[in-house]
């Protein structure tokens, strides 16, 4: 092999890495883009795994063995820069359909499988609310628990209207609140007088 020839295999196997390079970024950051996104992630990442091992073995490793096996041969050659010089067009044209049709493989796999996942916001309850139901007496009329949970819901009020305004713009968030603690104590208050009626009868 003469010179000329080494270089622009050389160069091929340089072009040939820079694109598995830029794959395996494209790879990782379609596959934590899932993972972020709590997307079924194993499918892709099989098409992933597979797909550059087989571009290593049937695109890189061929190439680049032929330029080790060149260099160790003339180990001056190594040192030569041949920066004019210019890859055969037939090789370029093969290198970087692979290199597109990789990507777009990657890319299709990306959209067909990407399911995220949206968490639906918890509501949280104060735990002071299970502690006064706990603490309540069976015979203790459903009146006196309204009027219990309408002076707390004053309160709450009063001491709401001393946040700042970062505090006033979760105001709806606070009101779901009262909402569903009121609904969860008349429940409850219903379930007490129906067992109370049904002691009685």
């Amino acid at each position: 092999m003469t010179k000329e020839e080494y270089l622009i295999l050389k160069k091929e196997a340089n072009l040939r890495l820079l694109f598995i390079i830029l794959l395996v970024i494209l790879g990782a950051v379609l596959s934590l883009v899932m993972i972020a996104n709590h997307s079924p992630y194993h499918s892709f990442m099989s098409i992933f795994t597979i797909t550059m091992f087989g571009l290593n073995f049937g695109f890189l490793f061929p190439c680049w063995q032929r330029k080790k096996a060149i260099e160790a041969e003339h180990p001056d050659w190594k040192k030569i820069k041949g920066k004019d010089i210019k890859i055969l067009s037939e090789n370029l044209l093969k290198s970087v359909s692979i290199f597109l049709g990789v990507g777009l493989v990657l890319i299709v796999s990306f959209f067909s499988l990407y399911r995220p996942v949206v968490t639906k916001p918890f509501i949280i309850i104060d735990p002071k609310v299970y502690e006064s139901i706990e603490n309540q007496e069976p015979a203790q009329s459903s009146s006196e628990i309204l009027e219990e949970s309408s002076e707390q819901q004053n309160r709450e009020d009063t001491s709401s209207s001393k946040a700042d305004s970062f505090t006033n713009s979760k105001i709806p968030n606070s009101s779901m609140l009262k909402q569903v603690q009121k609904e969860f104590l008349e429940d409850l208050h219903k379930q007490r007088e129906e067992e109370n009626q049904n002691n009685n009868q």
